[in-house]
């Protein structure tokens, strides 16, 4: 068995978009991560898409910059696992879905509204963090109820809450 981490953060330094996302979801963390340890390297790296794009970076760097909030590890086969990171390894570099982002957020408005709407920003090929960890998470055999495009951090973390099912995860609130 082979493991990755579905991680749940917020930014050290309070910003706009942090901030905006955990007000809308009710949630104390407004970003989510798949971290994994490479044997070959001796590094924890964590995979991610955020202002930057799609992209690793080392488990330190990135804790320079965030707080953890939650965890969950997941243990896959290693045939999972390797379809994991060669989905991580093609989609890397890709840009990240500003526009997708802010029709989450007018979505939500119109939900407020009673207004059901898919979302009007939706961008192939962009990602933004919990479509891309949804993608991921889907690859192995979990279903994400939520349209991709539509997903926030709050719905993962609300389905591997309460996730049943034939791949053993693990929740692990993260240390403060």
């Amino acid at each position: 068995m082979r493991h990755i981490t579905i991680g749940f953060s917020r930014p050290k330094e309070s910003n706009l978009i942090s901030n905006t996302i955990m007000k809308v979801q009710g949630a104390d963390f407004s970003h989510v991560y798949m971290s994994f340890k490479s044997n070959s390297l001796e590094r924890t790296l964590i995979y991610q898409a955020n202002r930057s794009g799609v992209w690793f970076v080392g488990k330190e760097r990135f804790a320079e910059h965030n707080e953890v909030v939650d965890l969950f590890v997941l243990s896959l086969t290693e045939e999972q696992y390797k379809m994991v990171l060669q989905s991580c390894v093609d989609l890397s570099g890709l840009k990240y879905g500003f526009l997708a982002l802010t029709g989450i957020g007018i979505e939500k408005l119109l939900e407020a509204l009673k207004i059901r709407s898919k979302n009007p920003l939706a961008q192939k090929n962009r990602y933004i963090c919990s479509k891309l960890i949804g993608f991921l998470l889907e690859i192995v055999g979990i279903d994400v109820p939520e349209d991709l495009d539509e997903v926030t951090p709050k719905d993962l973390h609300s389905l591997l809450l309460g996730f049943k099912g034939p791949i053993k995860v693990v929740h692990g609130k993260a240390d403060k």
